[in-house]
Parts: C-alpha cells; structure tokens; sequence
C-alpha cells in the first residue's frame, strides 16, 4: 500500500515466510557457475505465478562472484528480459562486475549508515529477537559494523551464539 507492505495481505505474509513464488534470491557467491545461470534463464519464460499486475523478481547477491562464464549466460537474460521480470544485482564490488553487465543495469550507490540510523535499527532487531545488550557492547558493535547493518548483524549474532541472549561488556 502507497509503496510499502500491509503486513497482512496474502502477499506480504508469503513474502515475510520466505514462500513468495515470484521472489527468488540467490547467492552468487555458492551459486555462480554457468549451470545456475541457464537455469535463471528458464525460469524467466515464466510469467508470475501471482498475474499480469506482477513482477517476478530476482535478486543477484554478491553479483560480483560470478564467474565469466556464468556472466556472459546471464546477459542475454538481461539484455531482453520480459516486461515482467526484474532482476537486481547487489554487490559490494562493482568494480568488478563485467562492463558488459554494468552497461545494461540502472546503477543505484547506496551510503553507509550513520551510528543513529544503526542503533535505531539494532534496537528493533533487540526487541524482535528478546537480546539484551549493555549499551557498551552496542557501542562496540555498531562501531565495529563500519556503517554496514550486515557487518553488525553478523557481528550481533556470533555474540548471541558465543554469550547468550544477554550480552554484557
């Protein structure tokens, strides 16, 4: 609704349980060979399960792990995808993504998070969860993260796994 999910709509509950059918996600980082990537390509001729007022989308994480070959394979994919499909690769090193890739994507940059946007986000995530941290160790961690919430979600979780779910300094 205006933008952004209800919560409680079939779609949206679906979507939050990892069962949305016209969602993929894949790591590019364990699933980079070519074989993966033709595999895309026929799942593509598919319209969304979900009707012509959908999109099927996929996301490419780690993008930049692809091998040449599995890249080249998904280019004609990217080149003339159906007007259904959207396909969003994410990477933390464009630079390394073939220009050939690069020239048929829409490059959006995104910042780092400032340490206010973090905390604000690490607090929901704290009360999602029933963490209790002292509000040293959410210091550290949110300087350790570097601006990256992956970094302090990865971080915030190998301290639950090594302390428990209250974490003192």
């Amino acid at each position: 609704q205006d933008g952004g999910p209800c919560f409680k709509c079939s779609h949206c509950l679906a979507f939050g349980a990892g069962r949305y059918p016209d969602f993929v996600e894949l790591d590019a980082a364990s699933s980079r060979r070519i074989d993966d990537f033709r595999e895309i390509r026929d799942q593509v001729q598919y319209p969304p399960l979900e009707g012509s007022d959908y999109f099927k989308v996929f996301v490419i994480d780690e993008a930049h792990m692809l091998t040449k070959e599995a890249a080249n394979a998904f280019l004609k994919t990217l080149e003339e995808p159906p007007p259904y499909m959207v396909f969003i690769l994410a990477t933390t090193e464009p630079e390394k993504l073939l220009p050939t890739l690069i020239s048929r994507c829409l490059r959006l940059d995104f910042e780092l998070l400032n340490p206010g946007q973090v905390r604000q986000r690490l607090q929901v995530v704290l009360e999602g969860e029933g963490l209790h941290l002292e509000s040293g160790v959410l210091d550290k961690l949110i300087q350790r993260g570097l601006g990256g919430m992956r970094n302090v979600l990865t971080a915030l979780e190998q301290l639950v796994q090594f302390c428990g779910q209250e974490v003192t300094l």
